[in-house]
């Protein structure tokens, strides 16, 4: 699901993308690695407010899901029916805060 969200337009990838969609009302779901390291987890915790946050298994995985050459530690989901989606498939599997 997340590749198919990335190919729509519908990720923020990374630290500064993804606080650049939480800034502009634009992210809608957060997903951070498990091994982010302490301050990105406190910047995007600290920015999130209500969206739902997901800490889904560890940065080469997360960058590996969105067909990404590298690690990813954070990206936001920016399309409603993407983050519905997502979150379903991570509920299924213990995976949401």
């Amino acid at each position: 699901m997340l590749g198919f969200a990335r190919r729509a337009g519908a990720l923020a990838v990374g630290t500064g993308a993804t606080i650049g969609a939480l800034e502009k009302g634009k992210a809608v779901l957060l997903l951070v690695s498990q091994d982010a390291s302490p301050r990105t987890w406190e910047k995007i915790n600290a920015q999130r407010g209500e969206i739902p946050l997901v800490r889904y298994g560890r940065k080469e995985e997360l960058g590996k899901e969105i067909g990404w050459s590298g690690d990813v530690a954070v990206l936001a989901v920016t399309q409603a029916h993407f983050a519905q989606n997502i979150l379903r498939l991570t509920e299924r599997k213990g995976l949401g805060e």
